[in-house]
């Protein structure tokens, strides 16, 4: 579907920047009640990938390219896609629940993010 062309360092440093953000919405909408702890989890998670994006071994490896991508890569990048415009249509119709489909979105965006994990038949 798409290729990412990002290195994994930038990768990282970009979901650790993507948490941070997600931290400073959740915390300036849910204001009055916003839950201490949750604000702290989304800054760890970004501090987590923050320090990961240093680290050589845990970086390495190939991206694939768009024309290597098997279906089923295809095909899983197709259903973050769909479950990011659906969380956001969500938020839109109904924003009671705010924080799960905040959640959702974040994880949908930290998937597409992500390059595709090589597929095992086809990796040497």
């Amino acid at each position: 579907m798409f290729e990412n062309k990002l290195t994994k360092k930038q990768i990282m440093r970009l979901i650790a920047i993507l948490q941070v953000i997600i931290a400073a919405i959740y915390y300036c909408i849910e204001r009055p009640n916003a839950n201490l702890i949750t604000t702290i989890i989304y800054l760890a998670i970004g501090l987590l990938f923050f320090g990961i994006s240093f680290s050589k071994h845990l970086t390495a490896g190939k991206t694939i390219k768009k024309a290597d991508m098997t279906k089923n890569q295809k095909f899983e990048q197709k259903c973050e896609l769909f479950t990011l415009g659906v969380s956001l249509l969500c938020i839109i119709i109904d924003y009671s629940d705010f924080s799960l489909d905040l959640f959702i979105i974040d994880c949908s965006l930290m998937e597409l993010l992500m390059s595709p994990i090589p597929d095992r038949t086809t990796a040497k």
